[in-house]
């Protein structure tokens, strides 16, 4: 079954918020009760019995092009290649993977792990040319050459840090941190911004608290740091898996919720310190407000902006009308109501979110994976919806995948 549905669970069992999407809609879960353990299960399964490689057709299918080796790009490529595609991935990173290479910590998801589906994927005859970027200026030309592209570059544009002292050096944002935390821990070396000051630890403000935060923050520990996460949200309605988060104070990290940044103060051009505000938010669709007028001075060595990314916009504006909008319509189909997923709008064990709905914008997003957005161009994971998880990426990607092979099959795309 696993087989048949994902071409990543052994990476989906270990990165997931299983919460708010399998475990979440097991009907045990929307009864009220202990849902099975389908996380821990599918780990299970993956770990005493691989995934057997993609088993590719005769290669008589079309040439596609896979801009992006993540999870979106993996997936289209599996899907492809079983039917006889002939696929080249580029990606413009030396090193195949993407966001399961540089974005989830080794102690989340190791690095032989992550590698299984691209040695698959290599071994199948699926063509890696790394070191390559594609920029929205050759999509025309590398869709002339192929019979169909897919996009699956990911959100890779760092939100902006709207707050005086943004400029200072030692403002990083998590994309770097975490590229160059992972080579020191892999290298048994240091972060220079990390050395100790005057015998004491460095301390890094990380700004958020959601899974990339806590993967900085607890990178940032293994360093040797301190590690101080602020978040303006109240902790229940905070984006976070629990497990995770609790995982992270054990090891040290200190979380604050309730909390945002006003500045960051600094001294010859360097960060020194930030100063804090507290917040206050009464429900979870509400927009934290500070509070008082008093701000905390926290002396810090580093900050690093883990609150989000974006579409890089040069792109985006070359594959249409992105991001597109995990929508719900306001009449649901009968079989969806049949499923029981809106039974228990908002079970307990799903931090009281609505799984029902997000499982239906999930779905649209990646029915729209499977349709062109231009002639000859999918784009599917983060590339398509925004900033998203990696089993959607995943699904997203296979059914892109589907899209160019039943595109090609009805003589809709051929090369000119």
């Amino acid at each position: 079954m696993l087989r048949r549905t994902s071409v990543l669970p052994d990476v989906c069992a270990r990165v997931c918020d299983q919460a708010l999407q399998c475990e979440g809609a097991c009907t045990w879960s929307l009864a009220g009760q202990e849902p099975v353990a389908i996380g821990a299960l599918e780990r299970f399964v993956c770990d005493q019995a691989p995934v057997p490689p993609p088993t590719p057709a005769a290669a008589s299918g079309p040439t596609v092009a896979v801009i992006g080796s993540g999870p979106a790009g993996l997936a289209a490529a599996w899907e492809l290649v079983q039917a006889g595609a002939r696929v080249t991935i580029y990606d413009k990173d030396t090193r195949p993977g993407g966001l399961l290479r540089w974005g989830i910590p080794d102690f989340t998801l190791s690095a032989d792990v992550a590698y299984r589906p691209i040695a698959a994927l290599d071994a199948a005859g699926v063509e890696f040319r790394l070191g390559v970027e594609i920029t929205p200026a050759d999509l025309d030309r590398l869709a002339a050459d192929k019979d169909a592209v897919i996009i699956a570059v990911g959100a890779g544009r760092p939100l902006h840090l709207q707050v005086p002292g943004a400029e200072l050096d030692g403002v990083w944002d998590a994309t770097r941190f975490l590229t160059e935390g992972r080579d020191a821990l892999a290298g048994g070396s240091a972060i220079e911004a990390l050395a100790p000051k005057a015998g004491r630890p460095a301390t890094v403000l990380v700004l958020g608290a959601g899974n990339t935060a806590m993967d900085v923050a607890r990178t940032a520990c293994r360093l040797g740091a301190n590690a101080v996460c602020v978040d303006w949200m109240t902790r229940r309605f905070a984006p976070v898996r629990p497990d995770e988060l609790a995982e992270a104070e054990n090891e040290g990290v200190t979380i604050r919720f309730n909390t945002t940044l006003q500045a960051i103060e600094g001294d010859a051009g360097c960060v020194r310190s930030a100063r804090l505000a507290h917040t206050r938010q009464r429900h979870a669709g509400n927009r934290p407000k500070v509070i008082g007028h008093d701000s905390e001075q926290l002396n810090v060595d580093l900050v690093v902006i883990a609150m989000g990314y974006g579409l890089e916009r040069a792109m985006a504006e070359r594959t249409g009308d992105v991001p597109v909008r995990k929508t719900v319509p306001d009449f649901l189909d009968r079989r969806w109501v049949a499923s029981g997923l809106f039974a228990n709008p908002a079970p307990e064990f799903a931090r009281h979110q609505p799984v029902g709905m997000l499982a239906l914008g999930r779905e649209t997003a990646r029915i729209a994976a499977g349709e062109a957005r231009r002639d000859r161009i999918w784009v599917a994971g983060d590339a398509l919806t925004g900033p998203a998880t990696v089993v959607e990426a995943m699904a997203q990607g296979k059914e892109a995948g589907r899209g160019v092979l039943v595109a090609t099959r009805a003589g809709q795309t051929r090369p000119d």
